[in-house]
């Protein structure tokens, strides 16, 4: 099965933890650390791995921990397109699995996430968004309604492009 089934559960954010088959133990730490108690936060935690061909021991983990997400992408992806595809393969999932999230997000299994301080940030800025959303849109003065609210956060990452080798040439942050 491919994606998750569907949860009408009001969350603050769904965040997709995008990893591979070889890094079980990558997960195991995640999930005896940060992720223990994510729900707590009104986030949820999801492994996100490409399911085609992955290895059988993959679905058995899936099965005893209900958090992985698998998507419709050859598990041999390259690296040059396998993120990318992995990348739109979750938000699509994401938004169908879990409708009533304000946010979705994405993070790698090298990271440590501070969950309880993230989600006290983005409800701040959630609360600091509506308001502006409110006050531009004149709500509350017979205006329309306001724009869906939109928020880009965290740490990307980005290539630098080499004309020469036409190749990506270390990363970048911004």
């Amino acid at each position: 099965r491919f994606c998750a089934q569907a949860s009408e559960t009001a969350l603050l954010a769904v965040i997709g933890v995008f990893s591979t088959a070889e890094h079980t133990r990558y997960r195991h730490e995640i999930r005896s650390s940060w992720a223990a108690d994510s729900e707590r936060s009104g986030v949820v935690t999801r492994f996100v791995l490409r399911g085609l061909g992955a290895p059988p021991w993959l679905h058995n983990e899936s099965a005893v921990y209900g958090d992985i997400v698998l998507v419709e992408a050859p598990a041999d992806m390259s690296r040059s397109d396998g993120p990318l595809q992995t990348l739109l393969l979750w938000i699509r999932c994401a938004l169908e699995a879990w409708p009533r999230a304000h946010l979705l997000g994405k993070a790698d299994d090298d990271v440590w996430v501070h969950l309880p301080s993230v989600a006290a940030h983005l409800h701040a800025s959630l609360r600091w968004l509506r308001r502006e959303a409110d006050s531009t849109s004149g709500k509350g003065t017979g205006g329309g309604a306001a724009a869906p609210i939109k928020l880009f956060w965290g740490q990307m990452e980005s290539y630098h492009w080499s004309f020469d080798t036409h190749r990506p040439v270390g990363f970048s942050w911004g």
